[in-house]
């Protein structure tokens, strides 16, 4: 998939295999080591042309780039939930 950091630095496979493990809160603790506002990159960064722009899947021809932006916002959206509901 990414072999690489992002442009802003984010662990993209570390932060993926996280989530694919079914461990939101470990993806989001590597997402916010390297960003406080993972929900709003998710959804103003220009991933088609950075991350996504870059995903060997997505070179392949036979897969669509992995939706890192979507990623990145369930994410986030899902970590303000948790400590919503810890206050």
């Amino acid at each position: 998939m990414y072999r690489r950091m992002s442009c802003g630095g984010v662990d993209i496979p570390g932060f993926i295999r996280a989530l694919l493990e079914g461990d939101l809160s470990r993806s989001a603790e590597i997402l916010k080591s390297y960003n406080n506002l993972p929900s709003i990159c998710g959804r103003v960064c220009p991933q088609e042309n950075q991350c996504e722009g870059v995903c060997t899947l997505g070179k392949s021809k036979v897969f669509e780039p992995v939706a890192i932006g979507r990623l990145e916002r369930f994410v986030g959206d899902w970590d303000m939930v948790q400590k919503k509901g810890k206050r």
